[in-house]
């Protein structure tokens, strides 16, 4: 232990220290009670790679910022605390972890640097899936949601009129496990399904998972320890699969296991869709969120117009650098008669989507006109060339001219928005006969 002249160290009863364990304090080093280090842990109050050990530390111009550890902390092995460092209350601190940052009471950080808040590892988590016909595909949801590494969760399952077997299965599952509840209603659409299952949900935090889709088994504990306040919502990344579990994009190597941005940087990376989206699954909310906000009943893209509504709300949103949501892509070609005229329901959202971001978030004006440029291009594509799709065609190309600029002025915008745009700027003939031929391949 190396104390200058204007040093000062304050150490807790019944603190144990291992093996080598040096501290090197020119200016305060406090250590609460009941604390565990582990061996070869290093505190410096200090610029601690000083080279001439002849001189003391204040001489040779290094600066100082004191040191508080907490009490009841377990440090692990072959840690390095830094100066100014603040250490609370309960906090676990993996071997091998480089401490440069304050560390909140009640947490853990893991040997990869990653800060889990303790407080929230037994959070009840409720888990709301809209079920209607997917006889087809659910099995494999529900079975997916009951193998979660993390088990502290409830499943509210909401009937939403089907007429095939889906009852039966989601039956089938309330009877193997408690955790599992189904209401059934009248068809209402998944809006109305989701702000069903909301009202009955228990959990303190909540997530939504499509009925034919599936999660991966850490799902719920990736979205959990991402949690970093009772306030925080927290997002997985997703990827496509087609109905024989094929892979259907590419999966990067995961960089880190996440990262905190501000709301407006959350908004931003939704917005442009790389690995994250404006969809209500893959996330986790605070089950308090909704006791302003609603999905919109009777329209369609109601995750557009929500899902932002909440980030807004939300004091930190972390992104997990996971991929533990699988959404399927159901074969659907764009030349049949799936489209209808409720369809133009995204240039409502679109529209109340824009004013409300740029009402606080001006800076996004790229980002908000390039995800409605490519929301807009997708149904446009849809429309059967008939009479009485006319005025819909035409509605959807003025919108798509006023805002087919966007993904060249928009950093980061995919290149499948950008090759769009060309073709739009093609004239609508052409961006018909090219686009459906591209999208129909």
């Amino acid at each position: 232990m190396l104390v200058e002249k204007s040093g000062k160290v304050i150490i807790g009863n019944r603190v144990f220290f291992n093996n080598f364990c040096p501290i090197n304090a020119m200016l305060s080093v406090t250590i609460g009670d009941d604390c565990i280090f582990g061996e070869n842990v290093k505190i410096y109050d200090h610029n601690h790679c000083y080279q001439d050990r002849s001189k003391s530390i204040s001489k040779q111009g290094f600066s100082t910022a004191a040191i508080q550890i907490g009490r009841n902390c377990w440090i692990g092995s072959q840690v390095t605390i830094l100066k100014g460092v603040t250490i609370g209350d309960n906090s676990i601190i993996g071997a091998g972890v480089v401490v440069y940052q304050d560390v909140p009471e009640n947490s853990i950080i893991l040997s990869n640097g990653e800060i889990i808040n303790k407080m929230y590892l037994k959070s009840l988590i409720s888990i709301v899936i809209p079920v209607y016909n997917v006889e087809k595909y659910l099995e494999k949801c529900l079975q997916s949601v009951q193998n979660q590494t993390y088990n502290h969760f409830e499943v509210i399952l909401v009937n939403d009129g089907s007429t095939d077997s889906s009852l039966s299965i989601c039956e089938k599952f309330v009877n193997q496990d408690k955790r599992f509840s189904v209401l059934s209603k009248e068809n209402g659409g998944l809006s109305s399904a989701r702000n069903f299952g909301i009202k009955k949900a228990k959990g303190s935090f909540i997530t939504f998972v499509d009925s034919d889709d599936y999660i991966v088994k850490d799902y719920l504990s990736h979205l959990v320890a991402g949690i970093k306040s009772e306030t925080s919502i927290v997002c997985s990344r997703f990827f496509l699969v087609d109905e024989k579990g094929n892979l259907l994009t590419k999966k990067e190597a995961p960089k880190k296991k996440s990262k905190v941005v501000s709301i407006e940087e959350s908004i931003k990376i939704i917005l442009l869709q790389n690995g994250y989206d404006h969809s209500a699954w893959g996330k986790l909310y605070p089950v308090s969120f909704f006791e302003t906000i609603s999905f919109p009943e009777g329209k369609l893209y109601e995750d557009m117009g929500t899902t932002y509504k909440l980030l807004k709300l939300a004091s930190e949103v972390v992104f997990l650098d996971a991929y533990d949501y699988a959404y399927l892509q159901q074969p659907n070609s764009i030349m049949n008669s799936s489209f209808n005229l409720k369809k133009l329901d995204i240039i409502e959202m679109v529209h109340e989507m824009e004013n409300d971001i740029l009402a606080q978030f001006p800076n996004l004006a790229c980002q908000i006109k390039n995800r409605a440029f490519a929301a807009e291009v997708k149904i446009f594509l849809e429309i059967p060339k008939k009479k009485e799709f006319e005025q819909a065609q035409k509605k959807l190309w003025h919108e798509i001219k006023e805002n087919r600029k966007a993904p060249f002025m928009t950093k980061g915008a995919r290149l499948k928005n950008k090759l769009a745009a060309s073709l739009a700027f093609l004239g609508k003939s052409l961006c018909l006969t090219i686009g459906k031929q591209l999208v129909d391949r």
